[in-house]
């Protein structure tokens, strides 16, 4: 059995550059809103976006999570570098479709 210990020098709770790690959220039905409550209240994660193909469930992260931008698009999420993770919480059967784009 091999032990890796982080050295007490890194912060595991942050990204290299010592900003928060940026992380988006495909899907806000079932799971979503506890998984959008319990990244909002990780230490060193920024929730930065929330993606929902529906426009009421949108409309609830943003009155809940007035900072968190929202789309209805994977293609949104994934624009640009604002995020360095992604939380996929939709139904299973549309994990490999998510995971490949």
């Amino acid at each position: 059995m091999v032990a890796y210990t982080v050295p007490a020098s890194v912060d595991r709770h942050r990204r290299p550059d010592g900003r928060p790690h940026r992380v988006a959220l495909i899907g806000y039905g079932y799971w979503g809103p506890n998984y959008a409550r319990v990244l909002n209240d990780l230490p060193g994660v920024q929730l930065t976006v929330v993606c929902d193909r529906s426009a009421e469930r949108l409309a609830q992260v943003r009155a809940r999570y007035a900072a968190i931008t929202t789309c209805e698009t994977v293609a949104e999420v994934l624009a640009g570098d604002r995020v360095d993770a992604v939380v996929i919480a939709t139904p299973a059967s549309t994990h490999r479709e998510l995971v490949q784009a």
